[in-house]
């Protein structure tokens, strides 16, 4: 009886530590997608300043072009 007893309360450990550790598992790998979703919303607003200064870059060459043009 007492081996039976140890057995039991040894598998009830080793099952309360693997449903400890899937919750982990759950919480970091949601962490991650918050990390990425972070990440990729940097890249966005990043990308978009850059595409933002690139633009007016374009429009201020082509208008001094424009007026250039005019004055000649």
């Amino acid at each position: 009886r007492s081996l039976v007893w140890i057995t039991d309360c040894i598998v009830a450990y080793i099952e309360a530590a693997q449903q400890e550790f899937v919750e982990k598992a759950r919480e970091t790998a949601d962490d991650i997608w918050d990390l990425g979703t972070m990440w990729a919303k940097n890249v966005l607003i990043k990308g978009r300043e850059v595409l933002e200064h690139e633009v007016k870059l374009y429009l201020r060459e082509n208008l001094d072009n424009i007026i250039k043009w005019g004055l000649n």
